[in-house]
């Protein structure tokens, strides 16, 4: 099996000639400090300009460019089969044109700045800190007209330069293809807030009912493209809308804003032979998984286990769901007794199918190169 027909029997509950391995990514301190634990710095090293010729990934990924090639790399170093970086097709699925990115102000140890998005953001100079959002571009229906110019779904250059030879490099090498944008939670929050949305709901509810209407009628002829040319194994929507106590929408704004889009786009997307619709979003996701089934999602990932979403009591309340993720990143930092538990505790959901095991988010500094590389090995033994 190569690796799309591999990931593709996991996510049809089928059994692949061995399982997949795969993990969502490194933060840079994480990278960091590999490098002086003796990870090869030729893995490390992006070459300059196009990372493939006549392929533009770069105006895709924009700052997170040098770091997204760098896992790419990292994961062939480590013989991780690829899912979330290379699998996922160059289209730029937010505002296009950009906005100029600009620095308002330099406060010494920090710059706020307006991003390429037209969000103004406070961020260290130095590590990948959360920033401090400091304003948003839209916060009335006004605001909203102004910047929905730029959300043109036929506007060509969304297609990144090369995107179809990257699609065909891919299959050459027996991976999936998938798209990725921002769903009908997460995207209306990137341009409001979490505060403004949440209130927005309740005062401005035509204004939010506007944004993912557009929002499903962009994604729709967005992908239609890609959908066309090529076989598209699974569409990732970012929703990132649970903390650790729980869902950051109710069910019943679930169903009133985004349940009829998830929906629509869905039965489009399975019509279109998508294997999978997988949906992203941290925290607790216990009591959103029922009302994403629902929507006819088809798999939730990455399980955080800190905020209870625990794969083995996912997989009692949602027997046919697909799961991604649920390794205690915690486990992998504590080291090889830890990790040995945190994956045996794993193997009964592992061999029910429909569950790839991964770490449950970006794996922190403060696991060390040694550990991870046990954690690798651990995993292909038990799995």
């Amino acid at each position: 099996m190569n690796s799309a027909e591999r990931i593709t029997a996991v996510l049809s509950f089928q059994k692949p000639d061995r399982m997949p391995v795969m993990d969502m990514g490194y933060w840079n301190e994480t990278i960091d400090r590999w490098r002086a634990e003796g990870l090869p710095e030729e893995v490390l090293h992006v070459p300059e300009g196009d990372y493939l010729p006549d392929i533009d990934l770069r105006t895709y990924w924009g700052d997170d460019y040098q770091n997204r090639m760098r896992i790419l790399q990292i994961e062939d170093h480590f013989g991780i089969e690829h899912w979330l970086v290379p699998p996922r097709l160059p289209i730029i699925d937010t505002v296009f044109p950009f906005y100029e990115p600009a620095v308002l102000e330099d406060k010494g140890e920090t710059v706020i700045a307006r991003d390429r998005s037209g969000t103004v953001l406070e961020t260290p100079k130095r590590g990948t800190a959360f920033p401090r959002f400091v304003a948003f571009p839209v916060q009335t229906r006004e605001d909203y007209e102004k910047w929905r110019v730029r959300l043109d779904p036929d506007t060509p250059e969304r297609y990144c330069r090369g995107w179809d030879l990257w699609a065909r490099r891919l299959v050459a090498q027996g991976q999936p293809l998938c798209i990725w944008f921002r769903g009908f939670f997460g995207f209306p929050r990137d341009l409001m807030g979490l505060e403004n949305l949440c209130m927005a709901y309740h005062e401005d509810p035509d204004l939010v009912r506007t944004i993912v209407e557009d929002r499903c009628t962009f994604i729709k002829r967005l992908f239609q493209q890609a959908l066309e040319q090529f076989h598209i194994s699974y569409a990732l929507v970012w929703e990132d809308m649970a903390y650790k106590s729980g869902s950051m929408i109710s069910p019943e704004l679930f169903r009133r804003f985004m349940l009829p889009y998830y929906q629509e786009i869905n039965d489009l997307f399975h019509d279109k032979g998508v294997d999978r619709i997988l949906v992203d979003s941290d925290g607790n996701i216990i009591e959103l998984c029922g009302l994403l089934i629902e929507g006819r999602a088809d798999g939730v990932y990455p399980l955080e286990i800190a905020a209870g979403s625990d794969p083995l009591l996912l997989r009692k309340q949602h027997p046919g769901f697909v799961l991604m993720g649920g390794i205690d990143k915690r486990a992998l930092a504590a080291g090889p007794a830890a990790i040995d538990r945190e994956l045996e505790r794993l193997v009964p959901v592992v061999e029910r199918g429909g569950f790839l095991p991964m770490v449950d988010h970006l794996v922190p500094p403060d696991v060390s190169l040694e550990n991870y590389r046990y954690y690798l090995r651990r995993g292909r033994e038990l799995f």
